[in-house]
């Protein structure tokens, strides 16, 4: 799930919906007016819901993105990706999570993860 600040960095303010908060980076997403965000210094809920491969990606309550995790269509997101070189990418059923950050300071608070 994309971590962005919308109104201040390139891709928020371009609008580019596959970049944005909330989304899949780069393969599903959806434009800052479709989605309610708090700005940069203020707290926003996020939640990921990943059950039998359904995923959602869920901001302050509001449904922002959904997919079927390796699916056929999925995988063809992926061919068209900046993804598609990286071997492990979007393989695993179980494991650890990974959070990236190269856009500056990030904070987060609460972090929880609980089996379905």
């Amino acid at each position: 799930m994309q971590v962005l600040d919308d109104e201040r960095h390139p891709d928020g303010k371009a609008n580019f919906p596959l970049r944005t908060a909330g989304s899949l980076y780069d393969m599903i997403g959806k434009g800052m007016k479709d989605k309610k965000y708090n700005k940069a210094g203020q707290w926003n809920k996020v939640r990921i819901v990943c059950e039998d491969n359904n995923v959602e990606h869920w901001l302050n309550g509001k449904l922002v993105v959904k997919y079927m995790y390796q699916s056929e269509h999925m995988k063809k997101l992926i061919a068209k990706s900046k993804f598609k070189t990286m071997p492990l990418f979007a393989k695993e059923t179980k494991g650890r999570i990974g959070i990236q950050g190269d856009h500056g300071e990030i904070w987060y608070s609460n972090i929880r993860i609980r089996k379905l």
